[in-house]
């Protein structure tokens, strides 16, 4: 059997590289840390965004995956149906309750 392939790396290990990758140069920081060459370089390449991160060190990424939301007003459309029906809601009830004692008065008369 062959070994997992590693997934991730927290941002605090990807700093350490690119720390490294500045003292003793890329080839040998390769060398050094055992991971591939693509990955380590990669680290370099995005070494801004990898220091400019506020987020905890520990995370494998610096966020902003995802999907995008298509349309950037969506909770405010979401409070805005909720709304509408519990109108809608409330309009249904005082209709019964009319209708229900409209008849008690017919009825009764």
């Amino acid at each position: 059997m062959g070994t997992n392939k590693q997934l991730g790396y927290p941002i605090k290990e990807k700093l350490a590289a690119v720390d490294l990758i500045e003292r003793i140069g890329l080839t040998a920081a390769v060398e050094k840390l055992g991971h591939p060459h693509g990955t380590v370089h990669g680290w370099w390449v995005g070494r801004a965004k990898l220091r400019v991160n506020e987020g905890n060190k520990f995370d494998k990424t610096t966020k902003g995956q995802g999907r995008k939301e298509s349309f950037p007003f969506t909770s405010a459309l979401l409070t805005y149906m909720k709304d509408v029906r519990r109108d809608e809601e409330t309009d249904s009830q005082l209709k019964k309750s009319k209708k229900s004692s409209s008849q008690v008065w017919i009825c009764s008369a």
